[in-house]
């Protein structure tokens, strides 16, 4: 088995190296993982593995170092290919969702930062966000640093790729949801919206905010205010700020 396989049989896109990112995907989303491949070294010096593969439904192949080194030498002795990220189509997911009364959607406007993707990826998920729509254009792509960065949980959440946002904000508004916007220099600061019912949080780019044509299409537009002058916070940060009050105002804590 050569790197040849590898790459004739996957996309060596899907291939993640690193133990801790692959223990956290087969927790988060064990469906993801199509299969492992692992040497006996690794085996033996990681004992829980053993149980682990015991435990779990995913194919595994136990292959020499030398095989796994005619991919990448970047590895610690376990190799996962996964599956090929699936978006979700915007219809599919609200069939997933039209039943429940205190849905949150979150919008990505061309957040290009894999950092910040990342940190709000896992704050979404944390909060019990249901789904999170991202342009088809301008979005950030790099797959492998979401997975790493995201420690999984980029599989764990619905991701719906739109070629319009506007018009699909714009749908979102007729079976229900309620569109709310973020803008440094909005006058009416976030705590002061009710976010009881099914609702639509819109965030953009540190750069450039939300576009103004999303804006527009937005039922509230919202600000999180600052004791001293700062034009904004990070994106990540004012991201995990809202949800939390969103968290706190649908009374998820209470359920936990």
């Amino acid at each position: 088995m050569t790197r040849e396989f590898f790459e004739k049989e996957y996309n060596q896109d899907r291939f993640v190296t690193n133990p801790r990112v692959i223990a956290k995907t087969l927790e988060l989303s064990p469906k993801s993982v199509k299969r492992l491949y692992v040497t006996s070294n690794f085996l033996h010096k990681h004992f829980e593995w053993k149980k682990k593969l015991s435990e779990i439904s995913v194919p595994y192949r136990i292959c020499s170092t030398d095989v796994l080194n005619s991919y990448t030498r970047d590895h610690a002795g376990i190799i996962a290919v996964l599956e090929d990220t699936k978006f979700i189509s915007l219809e599919s997911f609200l069939e997933k969702v039209q039943d429940k009364k205190d849905s949150l959607i979150t919008v990505f406007d061309k957040i290009t930062d894999v950092g910040n993707f990342n940190a709000m990826v896992r704050t979404a998920y944390a909060c019990g966000v249901d789904g999170i729509i991202i342009p088809k254009v301008g979005a950030t792509t790099n797959f492998q640093a979401s997975l790493h960065g995201s420690a999984g949980a980029v599989l764990s959440i619905d991701l719906i790729k739109v070629t319009n946002i506007s018009r699909a904000l714009e749908n979102l508004k007729k079976i229900g949801y309620w569109i709310v916007g973020t803008d440094s220099h909005s006058n009416s600061t976030f705590w002061e919206h009710s976010f009881s019912e099914k609702v639509v949080l819109v965030v953009g780019s540190e750069e450039k905010g939300v576009r103004s044509n999303i804006l527009k299409a937005c039922d509230f537009v919202v600000s999180i205010p600052s004791v001293n002058k700062i034009d904004s916070l990070n994106v990540s940060v004012s991201f995990g700020v809202m949800l939390y009050e969103i968290l706190r105002q649908k009374k998820f804590l209470l359920r936990l």
